[in-house]
């Protein structure tokens, strides 16, 4: 994508969704058990991996439509053609986004569903042994 590509921007999508969405499917999925919830959003966080696998040729078409331009020349500011690329990470950051904001909630309450009597808080902190792993391994490159 080359110098100056607008990869920050993209990524605001997530932070962006996961304000407005989190909320809003917390609220509409209360009595949905912990275990259905983080299973789901982890199977759709899973699958927006695939999306940027993904031929390029099949996002064409999109890049170079209304929500195409938009995309690139309205929200990212781009300069000549939007690549398929842009179109390829926008669908990801948001499929992945929509997964967090069914499990990122639910992940504590189920730990502490699962966990004996009394080691609620125990269960709840190694819950989050996983995501400090991946802080230290991301934050190292």
């Amino acid at each position: 994508m080359g110098d100056g590509a607008p990869i920050g921007r993209l990524w605001v999508i997530n932070s962006i969704l996961i304000i407005v969405l989190v909320p809003l499917v917390s609220a509409l999925t209360q009595r949905v058990s912990g275990y259905k919830m983080v299973t789901v959003g982890g199977v759709l966080c899973a699958a927006s991996v695939f999306i940027v696998a993904m031929p390029t040729e099949w996002f064409e078409p999109l890049a170079n439509s209304l929500p195409g331009w938009w995309l690139g020349y309205g929200y990212l500011d781009l300069d000549g053609i939007v690549h398929p690329y842009y179109v390829m990470i926008t669908r990801f950051v948001v499929l992945l986004s929509i997964g967090e904001a069914f499990y990122s909630p639910r992940v504590d309450e189920y730990a502490a569903a699962i966990a004996p009597k009394g080691q609620e808080a125990s269960y709840g902190a190694l819950s989050d042994v996983p995501f400090l792993l991946a802080k230290l391994l991301i934050g190292s490159f």
